[in-house]
């Protein structure tokens, strides 16, 4: 019997009160004590260092590092004196290659037969036969329809279709009126694919002074003036059938009624 109590708490591991099988102990305990240290619960975290608080990474990745070069002090000069109004990254020594006002006339003839406009370059089939039209005939507006969806475009096309009013990707057939302008030009060119471009056909008894309310555009852009198209005070006002409604229970059940004997009729 005492062997058998002896043996009881070896077996079990019953050590100051607590029951469990005895685990075999590693030898590497003996050699390093400290790997096998328990370590408190309760510990204070470690105090943030000042790089945690940000999102950006510590280091920069090498994909975005920009290696210096090794006679830097020949290459680059000092930037000093700069305007308030100066970009950091500018020197100031060149201007932006692309002004408002185009100072040289277009479109230009390139060696390799293509012709430079303002903001692109046009490569047409035959170089040598380009047609072309008088200054009379250029129309001074352009009538820009919505050709096709643009669900999965590239952002810069969406920055583009933005500033033209076209950015509703799931409807086509939008028209928007924008100058026959360098400028303009060079957008409408970067978003050929996705629009329809029509030249305004505008009458030639046009008055000046001519009040835009009395105009009207057809689908093949041709600008109608008379003051017949004015718009009174009264057809911009809702009617009273539409704002008078009200939706009570028998309007209800009976509109719904009416629906679900004949749900397949379209008509009124």
């Amino acid at each position: 019997m005492a062997i058998f109590q002896t043996c009881l708490p070896k077996i079990f591991g019953i050590v100051s009160g607590r029951i469990g099988p005895v685990l075999p102990v590693p030898k590497s305990h003996l050699l390093n004590p400290v790997r096998y240290k328990v370590v408190r619960r309760n510990k204070t975290p470690p105090t943030p260092k000042p790089f945690d608080k940000y999102i950006v990474p510590r280091f920069v990745p090498s994909k975005f590092r920009v290696r210096p070069s090794r006679y830097a002090k020949f290459e680059y000069k000092p930037q000093a004196n700069k305007g308030v109004d100066q970009a950091l990254w500018s020197s100031g020594e060149c201007s932006h290659p692309l002004p408002d006002d185009p100072l040289i006339d277009y479109p230009q003839k390139l060696p390799d037969g293509g012709l430079r406009y303002y903001g692109f370059d046009y490569y047409p089939a035959d170089p040598d036969n380009v047609e072309t039209l008088p200054k009379e005939e250029i129309s001074p507006l352009f009538m820009v329809r919505r050709a096709r969806f643009g669900i999965r475009m590239e952002w810069w096309y969406r920055e583009i279709l933005e500033e033209l009013g076209l950015i509703n990707r799931f409807s086509c057939g939008d028209v928007v009126i924008v100058k026959n302008v360098p400028e303009m030009n060079e957008k409408l060119y970067s978003v050929k694919h996705l629009i329809e471009i029509k030249p305004v056909k505008i009458p030639a008894n046009l008055p000046l002074d001519a009040d835009p309310t009395h105009c009207r555009f057809t689908e093949d852009a041709e600008l109608l003036y008379s003051p017949e198209y004015a718009v009174q005070p009264e057809q911009l006002e809702e009617p009273k059938e539409l704002v008078d409604v009200k939706l009570d229970r028998p309007l209800i059940t009976r509109e719904g009624r009416k629906r679900w004997d004949s749900a397949w009729d379209l008509k009124t």
